[in-house]
């Protein structure tokens, strides 16, 4: 039997431009997402391309975060076979403080959290809190991945992000054989965790790049975006179909 690999859909959870959102997440179920990823909003997202500021800014517009946790918390329910991540960033977290935070992520159900500004330093904080709940904290491999990088993947949990340029989410480009160099890297030191490609993913061609490269999934973002606006997801997405 193939090994199922990791699709992981970004939703854009109370953005307005997602006129049907439960509609929006049984297209996500029927072309094989096993995670959706979720964005706490912020006025501030460092390393998020304009496409999801924008979204996060329309969000901070109309919905406290107390009332985004409890959206998240509906899905959870409904959709109890597709995990969830919430990418969160750090000043988010210190902002409820990590306990409560993390009390909050446990009570909403989700899966995965990815700080994707966070140093090593707090993602161990962050282990010692989540782990023990089932819950992993993603780590974020970096487009020129260094050997002497590696041990900080050692125990990882859930899977390993591997950012497939130095630049912020958004865009296209050609899925450069540097990142097979990092998968192979990690595989050599014995680390099995499963490589999921990020960043600037969103066309067929790349995709298939990235699986025969030997990454384990990939997410797919702001190139969501336009379908979602203009009804297309759903031919956009069958595009992956034999991946996933």
């Amino acid at each position: 039997m193939r090994k199922r690999n990791l699709l992981i859909l970004y939703f854009p959870l109370d953005d307005p431009i997602v006129r049907e959102p439960f509609r929006l997440l049984d297209l996500y179920k029927r072309h094989g997402a096993s995670v959706i990823e979720i964005a706490l909003p912020t006025v501030n997202p460092v390393l998020d391309g304009q496409v999801i500021r924008d979204s996060m800014t329309r969000v901070l517009s109309h919905k406290t975060l107390d009332a985004f946790f409890e959206d998240i918390r509906e899905i959870a329910i409904r959709y109890p076979e597709i995990k969830i991540q919430l990418m969160a960033y750090c000043h988010l977290i210190k902002e409820y403080s990590l306990e409560k935070f993390a009390k909050k992520v446990r009570q909403c159900g989700i899966s995965y959290v990815l700080p994707p500004d966070a140093g090593e330093k707090e993602l161990r904080e962050m282990d010692e809190i989540f782990l023990p709940s089932g819950i992993s904290v993603i780590r974020i491999a970096p487009y020129r991945l260094k050997r002497e990088e590696i041990e900080c993947f050692r125990n990882s949990q859930g899977y390993i992000f591997q950012r497939t340029t130095d630049g912020k989410t958004g865009g296209t480009h050609e899925i450069s054989e540097r990142l097979r160099e990092n998968t192979e890297l990690l595989r050599k030191n014995g680390i099995r965790t499963p490589v999921v490609y990020a960043f600037g993913i969103s066309e067929k061609e790349q995709v298939d790049q990235a699986m025969k490269m030997g990454a384990d999934g990939v997410v797919i973002g702001s190139a969501l975006f336009p379908h979602i606006l203009s009804g297309t997801v759903d031919e956009y997405l069958s595009n992956f179909d034999m991946w996933f």
